[in-house]
Formats: structure tokens, sequence, C-alpha cells
């Protein structure tokens, strides 16, 4: 008889094969207003997001869908292709 490992097991497993293919990865997000957003993914749990000549490092959280990064009072939230970025209390979408 054959045994399946736990969920839990099978599920991080899937989560750290997406993060590695995406590791190393930069992506641009024109937003509007003519705002080119840069976003640079170095390993798993961090983003370094580069809006208007600043980098910020952000770290990944929770999100009910996407990839979601937060920390020095900016948050870049990805997905399928769009970013929405919050910072300063005000939100911008990119593409």
């Amino acid at each position: 008889m054959r045994t399946l490992p736990p969920i839990g097991i099978v599920g991080v497993a899937c989560l750290s094969a997406i993060a590695a293919s995406a590791q190393g990865q930069t992506a641009t997000y024109r937003c509007a207003g003519g705002l080119v957003v840069k976003a640079r993914f170095p390993n798993a749990m961090t983003a370094i997001v580069s809006i208007g000549g600043r980098a910020y490092r952000l770290r990944n959280t929770m999100a009910a869908s996407g990839s979601r990064y937060a920390g020095q009072g900016v948050t870049f939230w990805e997905h399928h292709g769009e970013a929405t970025i919050k910072r300063g209390g005000k939100s911008i979408s990119c593409r």
C-alpha cells in the first residue's frame, strides 16, 4: 500500500518550488502618471521595490491571492502581471 505525505508537506514543497522560480527575477511596472516601478526578488521572502529613485526592502506577507510584500510604510501586491503599490496613504495601480 502506498502512503502519501501529509498535505502540509506537499503544500510547503509546492510553495518553495514556485518561489524558487521567481528568485533573482526583476519585473518592471508602468503606473499612472508615467511612474516606473521595478521589483527584484532576491529570495522567496524578499522583494526590493524601486519607486521614484528610492529602493524599499519588503518582506513577504499573507495574501489571499498573488504575492504581497510590505515594510517601510510601503505595500507591494502583484497578481496576474498587475501590481498595486500603497505608500504614504495613497494607492497606485501598475501594469
